[in-house]
């Protein structure tokens, strides 16, 4: 490493400054440096924990991904609402039930209540579920799978409806994205509905 690297990592940082997450294209453009050469500085600034690589780009070290960030985001619209949703649905639940849980912000709120209620068996296609979950003693989680949704951190597709099938549960826990009251809840897209 010499003179270059320090200008092309120093133009690197103060880039994600403005910008939470590039693209490798994009350092090329901001460096003038070969895919390779940016690439090479890429692997050396996160060696020395100054960035975090990602496919096919870079981030900041204290920026969250951008997926973490959107999910954390809609999870703080109406959080006192979704905590009083989720409290009052905990109270549903007993030990030894075996529950189903439904991916989004409430529903992760409301996996939350559920740590004092070990045991407990957990089916769910959320990935908030296992974070939230997934260390306390006591409590089962079963992943159903199928097609990755990145913008919900959760799973769809016939292979998540099928694996929900085999299993019977005592309660579902369902989100929605919508809810009338003369009409019923809604759901943004027909994935998301036929999962419920």
């Amino acid at each position: 490493m010499g003179r270059c690297f320090d200008i092309r990592q120093k133009k690197i940082l103060d880039c994600l400054q403005c910008e939470p997450e590039l693209k490798v294209s994009d350092l090329v453009t901001l460096t003038g440096a070969s895919i390779a050469t940016v690439r090479r500085d890429l692997l050396e600034m996160e060696k020395n924990g100054l960035i975090v690589r990602t496919f096919g780009g870079v981030r900041a070290v204290d920026q969250k991904s951008l997926v973490a960030r959107t999910f954390e985001q809609r999870s703080a619209l109406q959080n006192p609402e979704k905590q009083r949703i989720a409290a009052k649905a905990a109270e549903l639940v007993f030990p030894g039930m075996t529950i189903a849980i439904d991916s989004g912000t409430t529903c992760m709120n409301f996996a939350a209540f559920l740590k004092n209620k070990a045991p407990l068996r957990i089916v769910t296609s959320a990935l908030a579920v296992i974070e939230t979950l997934g260390g306390v003693p006591g409590i089962e989680i079963n992943l159903v799978g199928g097609k990755f949704r990145l913008d919900n951190l959760d799973f769809y597709g016939a292979v998540s409806i099928g694996n929900f099938k085999q299993f019977h549960v005592d309660i579902a826990f369902m989100g929605c994205d919508a809810l009338l009251p003369d009409k019923g809840a809604f759901s943004h897209d027909q994935e998301s509905a036929a999962i419920s």
